[in-house]
Formats: structure tokens, sequence, C-alpha cells
């Protein structure tokens, strides 16, 4: 394919398939677009379930009780 072909590939059959990706890419966005929101989802997601782990553990230390509810008298094989 020389440099001369290259101006047909806009009105070759490329071209339809090319149409058809960049309207779905309108419709849904771009990759980066899509990206970016999943990121920010995965990124709230997590601070909720820090939030919590953060709340649970303020909690259990105000009241005084153990984290891990476990045995650690001196009968225990867990110490």
């Amino acid at each position: 394919m020389g440099h001369k072909d290259l101006g047909n590939i806009e009105t070759g059959p490329f071209q339809s398939k090319l149409q058809t990706l960049y309207e779905q890419a309108d419709q849904s966005g771009f990759i980066h677009t899509s990206l970016c929101n999943v990121h920010r989802k995965v990124v709230v997601k997590n601070q909720n379930y820090i939030k919590s782990l953060t709340d649970i553990l303020l909690f259990l230390a105000c009241q005084g009780l153990e984290f891990r509810g476990h045995n650690e008298n001196y009968t225990s094989l867990n110490q």
C-alpha cells in the first residue's frame, strides 16, 4: 500500500466500521472517560469501606472493647 492509497481508506470498507465505532464511543463515552468513571466509583466504594472500618474502630476504642474477641487468658492457646 503506497502513500497514494492512504486516501482510499476514508472511502473504503473500513470507513463505515470506523464511523460505527466512533458513534458507539459517542453514545457510551470514550475509553478514557469510562475508565475514569470506573476508577471514581472504586475510589468512592473504598472510601466508604474505610469510613465504616474507622467508625467501628472508634466505637470499640471509646467503649474499651476488644477489636477481636478471642480469649487471651493464661489457659488460652491463643496468647
